[in-house]
């Protein structure tokens, strides 16, 4: 029976040790850094600077800097992401250029990446 228990335990330690499994305890830290173009098309590189695996989903909000209407475009994630990496995902918001028209877009617009899945 300590012979088992041996066993087990020598098992248990050494997989840890040796990192069979992923890290127990941690915290994932994404951000996001996203660019866009006029048309509504762009993308964001989602970056984990924490200590364990993450993923962060969202959407990207389009909105006239005088006020009213404004476009989104539908929610995207990163993926599981683990500790120091980073993963890029495209996206498009239709309409951008009708919205944001009159010269240079970021003039009458601005975007920004809003975090959750609602």
């Amino acid at each position: 029976m300590r012979k088992m228990y041996f066993l087990v335990v020598v098992s248990f330690i050494g997989t840890m040790f040796f990192g069979g499994c992923d890290k127990i305890s941690g915290t994932p830290k994404l951000t996001q850094n996203c660019v866009m173009n006029g048309f509504g098309s762009g993308h964001c590189s989602f970056t984990n600077t924490g200590d364990a695996k993450g993923s962060a989903c969202g959407k990207i909000k389009v909105n006239k800097k005088a006020g009213g209407s404004g476009l989104e475009s539908s929610v995207f994630c990163s993926g599981e992401l683990k500790p120091n990496s980073t993963t890029k995902v495209d996206f498009a918001v239709p309409g951008v250029n009708s919205l944001c028209e009159g010269g240079d877009w970021r003039e009458n617009c601005e975007f920004g990446f809003v975090e959750g899945s609602d």
